[in-house]
């Protein structure tokens, strides 16, 4: 009994670590739809400058990041500071977005900020999953489940035009991944 009881406290660790995930992927969905539309910002996703050949460097910086707040969140003793950690890692991957586009448009000139943000989100799922995986080690039928319910989410919101669906998946997983705890058995 014991063994089903820490598989099961394991298999909902690795949830609430895939909910942070839900929630850097999504800020990132929404900077891809909400940045160009304000002005101050907008003018990030043109190509100017030394902006096309740093934005590999800046991308890595801000998938680094992303890493690290989720090493550093998971690790955290108080609410507060997981918190913490998550926003900025939702701010890293939202920044992320628009230099990856400039990276991007020497490319492929005709690509979207949306698909640039897409690329950001399920770069940065991808990752959290990973480190859910191998820090939680839950049962694999409960980790495909969880991540394809997510990877499910992100594609609705991927799809959204207004990307108001990015913003309320966004807040769901940071208030779920900073306000949930498990009791203790």
């Amino acid at each position: 009994m014991d063994d089903v009881t820490d598989q099961r406290s394991r298999d909902l660790e690795c949830d609430r670590q895939l909910s942070a995930g839900l929630c850097m992927a999504a800020a990132a969905l929404a900077a891809s739809r909400h940045f160009p539309r304000i002005a101050a910002v907008a003018g990030l996703f043109e190509p100017r400058g030394a902006g096309p050949a740093l934005a590999p460097i800046i991308v890595l910086s801000g998938i680094l990041g992303v890493s690290m707040t989720l090493m550093l969140a998971s690790d955290a003793k108080r609410r507060a500071a997981a918190a913490a950690c998550i926003a900025f890692g939702a701010l890293a991957a939202a920044f992320t977005v628009p230099f990856l586009h400039q990276g991007l448009v020497l490319f492929f000139p005709g690509i979207s900020p949306s698909k640039a943000g897409a690329i950001v989100a399920f770069a940065v799922f991808g990752i959290v999953t990973a480190f859910a995986a191998d820090g939680q080690r839950p049962s694999p039928r409960h980790l495909v489940f969880s991540s394809g319910i997510t990877v499910f989410a992100l594609f609705m919101a991927a799809v959204d035009a207004d990307g108001i669906f990015a913003c309320i998946l966004a807040v769901m997983g940071f208030c779920f991944f900073s306000f949930w705890r498990q009791r203790p058995v």
